[in-house]
């Protein structure tokens, strides 16, 4: 099957935090002031973003958008305490575990591990509106594991490293789940 890129984001109706949701989630400590609008990597690239491109080939990857929806982080703390080093299912529990205890400090909001394109949107956003690096020096150039799957093998795709010496943004494979 072909895969068409499309040369702009399409135009996503974003649904907003409510205001009972955007104090709550401040109180949190996450900054809930950012919009995920369903870019591609492909799309991020082309829009002047510093990527990594050794998955320029794989067009079916490249192609997958983010989600369209409203987004709250920490961008001090931007990994969840204690998943390091875990494999995804234990990462999955752990995040279902904070999701349930948010959903009761914050109703209506969902705490998710995202996909490839959520993360490298997210760190470009961030990186334009503060001039800080998700995944950069700060945060030891560390890499998050997605939910999006390399091909066969059970590989699955991370985002991080984001070091401008080093070709940007680092999206790529080779964590086993």
């Amino acid at each position: 099957s072909k895969v068409i890129i499309a040369p702009e984001a399409p135009k996503v109706e974003i649904i907003p935090f409510t205001q009972e949701q955007l104090e709550g989630l401040r109180k949190e400590g996450l900054l809930p002031d950012y919009n995920l609008t369903r870019q591609s990597l492909a799309a991020l690239r082309e829009g002047g973003n510093p990527l990594s491109t050794w998955h320029k080939d794989y067009q079916d990857f490249e192609a997958v958008p983010s989600r369209g929806s409203a987004v709250a982080f920490n961008s001090d703390k931007p990994f969840l305490p204690g998943s390091n080093n875990k494999i995804l299912a234990q990462q999955l529990e752990m995040i279902a575990v904070y999701n349930r205890e948010l959903q009761q400090r914050v109703p209506g909001v969902i705490a998710i591990l995202g996909e490839a394109p959520d993360y490298a949107e997210l760190a470009f956003t961030h990186f334009k509106q503060t001039g800080r690096r998700l995944f950069g020096l700060e945060h030891g150039y560390n890499f998050t594991r997605t939910q999006t799957q390399l091909g066969g093998g059970g590989h699955i795709a991370l985002v991080g490293n984001f070091d401008p010496g080093d070709g940007g943004l680092h999206v790529g494979g080779g964590w086993s789940s």
